[in-house]
């Protein structure tokens, strides 16, 4: 009896460890069957000739994170995002362009991709916000990373784009690695960029448990050290469905709460004449 009990507390704990690892480590551990980040990143950085803010030297970023369309048991709370975009349409406030910081779909499947396409056609469309997408761990489940390209802009996860005084970074964790080529070609792009930078990866360098991060501790202070030296301001995250500001020295990381988990989002305070960048929560409940 005394064994019986034993194998069965030793399958809860696999079961729970494997589970736990692969929202820790990305879903390369269990869950993904596709190319993989060295594939997915293997051309190098996308430079997009867009300037969503052209001369604009102070603007406001709508952020976003983890909304998870498709979800069972939660809905995206975007008629309340609507509304708080109509009260605020005629003034400064006003978001120039949104950026997505991944987990956009839940399980990957070409029909939530569709509802989320509606969700960004409906901000572009009729609120005028573009969005810049960056992928997530839950959008690359089950060979995800064919219906990513396919349905978010700019169709890459791997690119960049330049406004007047700053440049935007937007890095492929969704495996839960950056991986060797990706970093390769991250670092040669940044040591010739000579402009202060926003950075947003799915996965976080960093968090206060040490659980959810990029686990790899190599490419962790690779990074941390690559933007310490380049001028980085702000690295944006989400995957933790919460809020956590940290200070890594010359930049500070920012986590953002789960969109449709908790009905909240942020807005980023670009001021490019001074170099500074402020971030703000938005708690639409």
């Amino acid at each position: 009896m005394k064994n019986k009990k034993n194998t069965l507390i030793n399958i809860i704990f696999l079961i729970a460890f494997t589970l736990f690892n692969s929202c820790k480590y990305g879903s390369d551990n269990l869950f993904y069957t596709g190319a993989s980040v060295n594939e997915r990143t293997k051309d190098g950085i996308t430079f997009l000739e867009d300037n969503p803010v052209q001369e604009k030297l102070k603007y406001n970023v709508l952020i976003f994170s983890d909304t998870h369309f498709g979800v069972k048991t939660k809905t995206p709370p975007y008629q309340k995002l609507y509304d708080y975009l109509e009260n605020i349409k005629d003034s400064s406030d006003y978001p120039a362009f949104a950026i997505g910081l991944g987990d956009l779909t839940d399980t990957a499947g070409k029909d939530e991709f569709e509802q989320y396409n509606t969700f960004v056609q409906t901000l572009e469309n009729e609120y005028n916000i573009k969005t810049y997408n960056t992928i997530g761990n839950h959008d690359c489940y089950l060979s995800g990373w064919d219906n990513w390209k396919n349905n978010c802009y700019p169709h890459t996860s791997f690119y960049k784009f330049e406004t007047s005084n700053f440049s935007y970074y937007f890095l492929d964790t969704g495996t839960g690695t950056i991986g060797k080529n990706q970093l390769n070609h991250l670092k040669k792009e940044m040591q010739k960029d000579s402009k202060p930078k926003i950075i947003c990866s799915h996965y976080p360098l960093y968090t206060s448990t040490l659980l959810f991060c990029l686990s790899d501790t190599y490419e962790r202070n690779e990074l941390i050290a690559l933007f310490q030296k380049s001028k980085a301001k702000i690295v944006l995250s989400g995957h933790i469905h919460r809020n956590e500001t940290t200070n890594l020295g010359n930049f500070f990381q920012q986590t953002i709460t789960s969109f449709t988990y908790y009905h909240e989002f942020g807005i980023l305070k670009v001021d490019e004449k001074n170099s500074k960048v402020e971030f703000e929560k938005v708690d639409l409940k």
